[in-house]
């Protein structure tokens, strides 16, 4: 059997990636607003300084031109660098407030010494004046980098906090992911071990009980369906046991008129190919009888149905040579009955021959009226000792009370110390 892939690495992996996803995508978007950011700054500075040197600039034209560490300013075009001039008149790379991107910004990422100028990216405020010139502030590439340790300190420490709210970020998540594929998984290799066990059927209580609603609807559907396999395997095992039980007897019926028929000089006689023909219909209707009892559904088709008490003389007749060999006689108090045929002469033929097994010699009562037939047999001592007969009892009885609870028959059963009373109550109206 192939074993598959297991779903703590599939659910586990899938949240993780899903997870690693979410915080680069974050990442990213961090590090490119940041930058963003930055420039927005940048621009707001060069804005500020330019409007500075434009009102300095009204009130003195002799004003010098701002020269710090981060930028530079020109009024006019003269003082600019001449790779700075030829770009002012190309489309900007990207405009960001009052500043504009020019050059070539692209390649801005390579390596390339942080020290020297760039004569291809430029970062520019054109800051109009009053006397209709311009002045022109640009990033100052040619300052060169200075240590600042102080401002250093502070930006590892902020970066330091970065990386400590990241990882109380990131090392949480992933501990809620490991408890949350938990969570999925074990209940689901819970009910696979469980599952695992369902070819003994353990009692309910012993089924597992889950927090989450579809893994109960699967535990039951998964019990009900081996229930019902269950079921059926044991419909089919009783069949075969009741069709043995059953069929012994009009075999034996059979077989004794076939050595009467088979007598060198002995005529056919009527009597006996009657017996036999009514113990082959017999079985027939018994084996649809027990066909009907394997069911789950379904109506039984009887063949009509027979007075209770013709019905009572054809089952005494069969079992006369076992009424005979226990010196047992019968006391019958009939009333006119109507009851469907083959289902009454299996639950019937049952309880007569169980009282006629275990009875010693003495009198059978059997009495019909009022919906009822009760059956009343002096109770033996410790007779049918052998096997069959032991066998036969037991599954007589588990027969007729499988038989009359899906007729819709009722049977009661009581005793002293002398008899056994058998009461079959019939419906209403017959069926």
């Amino acid at each position: 059997m192939k074993r598959g892939l297991s779903l703590i690495p599939i659910v586990g992996g899938g949240v993780s990636l899903i997870l690693a996803g979410v915080l680069l995508v974050y990442t990213r978007m961090l590090g490119n607003y940041g930058e963003t950011g930055a420039l927005y700054l940048l621009s707001m500075m060069m804005e500020e300084e330019g409007l500075y040197f434009a009102q300095r600039y009204q009130e003195d034209p002799a004003t010098p031109a701002p020269d710090s560490y981060y930028f530079k300013g020109s009024v006019g075009t003269a003082g600019l660098p001449p790779k700075l001039r030829e770009m002012l008149d190309t489309p900007p790379y990207k405009s960001i407030g009052a500043m504009q991107l020019l050059g070539n910004w692209d390649d801005d990422d390579e390596e390339e010494d942080d020290d020297a100028p760039s004569d291809d990216a430029y970062v520019v405020v054109r800051q109009p004046l009053a006397d209709g010139k311009t002045l022109y502030l640009y990033d100052n590439d040619a300052a060169g980098s200075i240590d600042t340790p102080l401002s250093d300190a502070i930006i590892d420490a902020r970066v330091r906090q970065t990386w400590i709210v990241t990882l109380s970020v990131t090392l949480p998540s992933l501990a809620a992911v490991g408890l949350l594929v938990w969570f999925i998984v074990a209940p689901l290799r819970k009910l696979t071990r469980w599952s695992m066990t369902l070819d003994d059927l353990a009692p309910d209580s012993q089924r597992p009980r889950f927090n989450y609603r579809e893994l109960n609807v699967l535990a039951d559907t998964l019990w009900n369906s081996v229930t019902r396999i269950k079921d059926f395997s044991q419909r089919e095992e009783r069949f075969l046991r009741y069709a043995s039980h059953e069929l012994r007897t009009p075999l034996a019926v059979i077989g004794m008129n076939l050595e009467l028929l088979d007598q060198p000089g002995r005529a056919p006689s009527p009597h006996a190919l009657q017996r036999i023909r009514r113990s082959a219909l017999a079985m027939q209707q018994m084996t649809e009888t027990l066909l009907w009892l394997s069911r789950e559904s379904g109506e039984l088709r009887d063949d009509g149905h027979i007075e209770v008490g013709r019905l009572l003389e054809e089952l005494l007749e069969e079992q006369q040579a076992l009424s005979q060999r226990r010196g047992l006689t019968f006391h019958l108090d009939v009333e006119p009955h109507s009851l469907p045929q083959t289902r009454a002469r299996i639950i019937i033929g049952n309880l007569l021959r169980n009282a006629l097994q275990y009875s010693d010699e003495g009198v059978v009562e059997i009495v019909v009226r009022d919906r009822s037939l009760l059956i009343s047999n002096p109770i033996g001592a410790a007779q049918g000792t052998d096997e069959s007969m032991a066998f036969g009892y037991g599954l007589g009885l588990d027969l007729v009370q499988r038989l009359c609870q899906k007729s819709g028959w009722r049977l009661h059963y009581s005793s002293d110390e002398q008899r056994f009373r058998c009461e079959l109550l019939f419906p209403a109206t017959p069926d």
